[in-house]
């Protein structure tokens, strides 16, 4: 299929944007390369979203915009997008959320990268996210540091994945991949169903510039799961979308490298549910002992179990434990003497021929000198799953010994 030379096609799902998608509107108005074509995908709003792009829609088309309003009855992102897919006609494409903005030369700066640098079918950008209360005021920065041309596992190993709007991509690669012009409905992850075959496929190319702007709304869908539960089934939920994708990718991963992806995407979801753990102290758990039970599969159990690390984050984790039954923690491991004592120990006490190690903690390489030291061995003597994963990325192989750790 030909594809209009230059343009560049903009898919923006919206749902109830009356009160923010003007931020939006303002900054594709004022862009300064003017050839766009904007697929504005209504996904069944019922507030005064269409009303406002009737204001703004005489104003894009004195631009010379080519503009394309749709209105789907509420299906979510995924079937929003698929709607927009089907109108693509630019020679460039990106999506993004109607509560987000973009810089005024966004579109004309990743045009010319792509334009001038042919060996790359992807470019991106760094986001501010900021605060819908203080626009002017950046939380955090949006990116990847130290872009050689392959972000795929930056990607993939991010807790939920990545943002749309950091990204343009040729239209041309993007339907060499989803040559049906759509992607399977999903609650979450869109964003990932797209890039990540995309960032496996194709060399992406960097802009360390701010060109776009996240805005942080109380009310957005990412900030919906607010009890314990709630925010564990979202975790599985882009676990398995990743294990998904990983699948479909499958024809053309080696087997160790999928074995890789695999087991570091196992032990990144085990530190997730524990952070959740610390977070939601106050939350009754009894019937929730399938992290407890992957941890278990990992332990000697012929050992004594201890922890490293005394304090209150440590001891809430013990009793998460306990409430599930099947894991009794029988003391811990400090190196701070002030917190030696009754049932913490330093870490020269520890008996390696009777004592099995679990590290929740970041990781620490003077940690593992010690556990070195001791002649105490991974996943045979200790649990690190920070350390696990560090090793595994920078061997890009997987070496287990003692018990599997399951089906990962």
């Amino acid at each position: 299929m030909e594809y209009l030379k230059g343009y560049v096609t903009i898919i923006v799902p919206c749902f109830n944007g009356g009160r923010f998608v003007h931020r939006f509107f303002d900054s594709l108005i004022n862009q300064t390369y003017k050839k766009i074509q904007l697929i504005f995908v209504d996904d069944g709003s019922t507030d005064n979203t269409k009303a406002i792009y009737q204001k703004y829609y005489p104003l894009f088309n004195k631009e010379g915009y080519k503009c394309e309003y749709v209105f789907q009855e509420n299906q979510g992102q995924a079937a929003a997008i698929n709607v927009g897919l089907k109108l693509v006609d630019g020679e460039f494409l990106m999506w993004m959320d109607s509560d987000d903005y973009i810089a005024h030369n966004h579109v004309e700066r990743k045009v010319n990268f792509l334009i001038h640098n042919n060996i790359y079918q992807i470019v991106m950008c760094e986001g501010s996210a900021v605060d819908e209360s203080h626009l002017d005021e950046e939380v955090w920065r949006i990116g990847y540091k130290d872009v050689t041309g392959n972000v795929f596992e930056d990607i993939l190993f991010d807790y939920c994945g990545c943002t749309g709007a950091l990204f343009l991509v040729r239209t041309c690669a993007f339907f060499s991949i989803f040559k049906d012009r759509e992607i399977y409905i999903s609650r979450v992850g869109q964003n990932l169903q797209m890039l990540l075959p995309l960032c496996h496929t194709f060399k992406v190319g960097a802009l360390n510039e701010i060109l776009f702007t996240y805005v942080i709304r109380e009310e957005s869908h990412s900030r919906q799961f607010k009890t314990y539960q709630e925010k564990k089934k979202r975790i599985r939920e882009i676990i398995e979308l990743k294990q998904h994708i990983l699948d479909e990718l499958d024809y053309c991963l080696e087997k160790d490298y999928l074995r890789y992806l695999r087991y570091v995407l196992y032990e990144k979801e085990t530190l997730y549910y524990l952070k959740l753990i610390d977070e939601y102290k106050d939350d009754i758990y009894e019937n929730d002992c399938e992290m407890v039970q992957r941890i278990i599969s990992r332990i000697n159990n012929k050992k004594k179990v201890l922890m490293w690390g005394y304090s209150d984050r440590y001891k809430r984790i013990e009793q998460f434990f306990n409430r599930c039954g099947k894991l009794v923690i029988g003391g811990y491991v400090d190196s701070n003497t002030n917190k030696q004592g009754k049932n913490v120990i330093a870490p020269n006490e520890i008996n390696p021929l009777s004592d099995f190690i679990l590290i929740f903690l970041e990781y620490h390489e003077e940690i593992v000198k010690k556990l070195d030291e001791l002649g105490m061995y991974p996943n045979v003597d200790y649990y690190y799953p920070a350390y696990g994963i560090i090793e595994a990325m920078k061997k890009k192989k997987i070496t287990l010994e003692g018990e599997s750790i399951g089906d990962y």
